[in-house]
């Protein structure tokens, strides 16, 4: 039997007095991401008993990342956070990814630092630190994919519609601005 497949666009659309209000949320820190840090916060709570803080600090990311974001289209108008945005005087439409400064440091050693050693111990302390790199490299890539960010241009002033999105999420925003 073939079913109809749905069309997920990453975001709903609700009519109200104003306009139509666009809401949708961010994408969060990945799988990878959030099952590599979780894991080191449980480390950290077994021999050093400092977990926990840790464990806020990804709760707080993980919450900020996923929470609900929302903006009115009108006909002629923008409506984000409290502010109106004429459409005529909008230069353009960005979508960008936050993790683009960084990616120039993936695949580094950290800070510099070779560890290394002789006998057992030196090769384990190398290859613990060269692990550590390659994970700390893929937590970031996994981060990277979840980091669009949709803004427009409006003035001198970047004003950002939508962040912590996924590409296609973001992509899908993206095509709610261009000229019918």
């Amino acid at each position: 039997m073939i079913t109809d497949a749905t069309v997920d666009l990453g975001y709903k659309i609700e009519e109200t007095q104003e306009g139509a209000l666009v809401s949708f949320r961010g994408d969060g820190l990945g799988p990878f991401a959030l099952t590599v840090r979780l894991f080191f916060s449980v480390l950290l709570v077994f021999f050093y008993g400092i977990g926990v803080l840790f464990l806020i600090v990804v709760a707080f990311q993980q919450s900020t990342r996923t929470r609900r974001q929302e903006f009115i289209m009108g006909e002629d108008y923008i409506f984000v956070r409290g502010k109106r945005y004429k459409l005529a005087e909008i230069s353009q439409v960005e979508l960008t990814n936050d993790s683009d400064k960084n990616s120039r440091l993936v695949g580094r050693p950290a800070y510099g630092v070779i560890v290394g050693g002789t006998g057992i111990a030196g090769a384990t302390a190398g290859a613990m630190a060269n692990t550590t790199v390659q994970m700390a490299s893929m937590v970031e890539g996994s981060i990277a994919k979840r980091s669009f960010r949709v803004s427009i241009r409006y003035g001198k002033d970047a004003v950002v519609i939508g962040r912590y999105l996924s590409e296609g999420k973001a992509l899908s925003i993206f095509q709610l601005f261009k000229p019918e």
